[in-house]
């Protein structure tokens, strides 16, 4: 039998504010609106993977 890892959740979290995760990559609205604007200083681009009319993937 072959022992599978355990996939690495969240950092637990602690009472702390100052110890709390910072998730800002994304800025969800709550004004209503369905529009989520992403911070691209924050994206890792790697390699291209698709190319068209629109531009690059």
């Amino acid at each position: 039998k072959q022992a599978w890892s355990k996939p690495q959740g969240l950092p637990i979290l602690t009472e702390q504010a100052d110890e709390l995760p910072v998730f800002d990559h994304v800025k969800i609205p709550n004004d209503g609106t369905d529009v989520w604007e992403i911070d691209l200083r924050l994206l890792k681009f790697e390699k291209k993977i698709a190319s068209g009319s629109y531009g690059d993937l």
